[in-house]
This record gives C-alpha cells, sequence and structure tokens, in this order.
C-alpha cells in the first residue's frame, strides 16, 4: 500500500500533519500547495543558525519594540507578496545535497528566494521579550524565516521557540489523532480522523457528472469537461463527482478546462 504527506513539519515543531494512504496518494499536490495556519511563540533579541531551539543561541541584540509597533507592522506583511529566501537549516537540495547538510558542516550557500503569501498574520499576546502569534500562510512558507524578516524590518532579531499546525487545506487539528492513539486501533480505517477518499477534495468546488458523462470522462473525452464545466468561473481546480463518487478532476488552463486526474475506468 502507498503511504504519502503532504507537507512536513520541523523537528521541534507539533501539529496537524495529512497522511495519504494507497490512491487518496495521487491526489498529494492537492494538499502540499494548500494554504497552513500556525500558532507559536518567539522571543526577541536572541536567535540561533537554525533560527530555532535546536541548535545554541549565536547572536544577540537587545531591540525590543513595542507591542503597537508589532502588531502596525504585521499589517505591512500580509495581504501581498513577500520574498523569502529559505533558512539554511531545510531539507531544499542544492547541487544534489540537503541545505542542511551543508549547514551541519558550517557551510553557507546562495539560495534563490521565493514569493509568499500572508493572509493572516495577528500578534495573540505579548509580554517582552516573548510573543504569541498566528499565521495563515501559503504553501512552502518558513515560519522561521518570517520571525527572522519581522524582527529584522524592526531592527531586532527573534528566535522562534515554538509552533503547531492547526490546519491545513480543509482540515484543522481538532480532526487530527496522534501516532500513538492510532497505532493503539486495530482498524485505523474506522477511526474519526480517516477521511474516504472520495470526501478529500469537499473543500474545492465540485460538479456533477451524469452516468453518460462519467463513462466520456473515463474515456478522456475533454470536450464533454469542458461543456460540463463551462460555467464554473470562480476556480482553478474542481472535483467532479458521480453521484457521490470522486471521478476526475478537472483544472483550468489557459482559460482551458482539461482533465488533470481520472480514477474510473472506461468499459
Amino acid at each position: 500500500m502507498k503511504i504519502g504527506h503532504t507537507g512536513t513539519l520541523d523537528p521541534f515543531a507539533e501539529g496537524l500533519l495529512i497522511i495519504l494512504v494507497g490512491k487518496a496518494v495521487k491526489l498529494a499536490e492537492y494538499f502540499l500547495n494548500a494554504s497552513k495556519t500556525y500558532r507559536g511563540t518567539w522571543c526577541f533579541g536572541e536567535t540561533s543558525a537554525s533560527l530555532d531551539p535546536t541548535t545554541p543561541i549565536q547572536k544577540v541584540r537587545c531591540v525590543i519594540p513595542s507591542y503597537e509597533t508589532l502588531k502596525k507592522q504585521a499589517h505591512t506583511f500580509t495581504q501581498k507578496p513577500y520574498e523569502q529566501i529559505p533558512p539554511m537549516f531545510s531539507a531544499k537540495k542544492k547541487e544534489g545535497k540537503r541545505l542542511y547538510e551543508l549547514a551541519r558542516l558550517g557551510q553557507e550557500t546562495t539560495r534563490s528566494s521565493k514569493t509568499c503569501f500572508l493572509k493572516k498574520f495577528t500578534m495573540e499576546s505579548y509580554e517582552p521579550p516573548h510573543v504569541t502569534f498566528e499565521v495563515t500562510c501559503s504553501s512552502g512558507t518558513y515560519i522561521r524565516t518570517l520571525v527572522k524578516d519581522f524582527a529584522e524590518s524592526l531592527g531586532s532579531m527573534a528566535l522562534l521557540k515554538s509552533l503547531l499546525r492547526t490546519q491545513s487545506g480543509g482540515f484543522e487539528l481538532k480532526q487530527a489523532w496522534t501516532l500513538e492513539a492510532i497505532s493503539e486501533h486495530p482498524h485505523w480505517e474506522e477511526l474519526p480522523c480517516f477521511v474516504p477518499f472520495d470526501q478529500l477534495m469537499k473543500h474545492y468546488p465540485q460538479a456533477q457528472a451524469t452516468p453518460s458523462e462519467g463513462v466520456a470522462i473515463a474515456q478522456g473525452k475533454q470536450e464533454v469537461v469542458r461543456r460540463l464545466l463551462q460555467e464554473a468561473r470562480d476556480s482553478e481546480t474542481v472535483g467532479i463527482y458521480q453521484e457521490s463518487q470522486l471521478i476526475a478532476i478537472a483544472q483550468k488552463k489557459k482559460e482551458l478546462w482539461h482533465l488533470k486526474k481520472v480514477f474510473i475506468e472506461a468499459f
């Protein structure tokens, strides 16, 4: 049986991790690219090579901004593109090697920036120099780097102390079970945290196909999909169902709908 995940967590972080089993692995890209929500804490005035507690404190700078300054500056980071350079302590590859492998050897190399987007970035509480925050961001955003960049924009530095992923795409932490609890259950597919394949795309727009349209989709007939979705305008991805069964996924490219994945066989 195939097993996959939808985005790792840093070693010190906790929270929601979506595991895909069986044919659900084919849907990984729709969760990998989904937005994520995190809660966490950081401390102003210090930092480390990894930007988190897993390496020793490396630098100190005693600039502690006010709470009003934090809240005001947070607005400048939200609802617009934010260019971020991945940290050296990350799993990204450079010339075949993971960056964290180079970092552990004391090496640093140039990295290309990535455009991120923060939908929400709020300061929940502040007991100087400690901040509790919540952020909803695009996939691939490094929260350690966000904290670093935010602190530097205020003339300070900061260390991410704790991080909890509370949401990934359409799924929330309250739906999750611990690995220990799952391993103790003889039939994991009966657990409340298990989501059947046909419900995994429920947070995407949906379209219903008739039995004859389902046959045409199974045969890969693109014109049927375009006719079925000609009124769909608010999304680039649509799940196509026949009754309650997910039979295909369509995506829009250059204003035309195309079959991206098909899950039924032609007879």
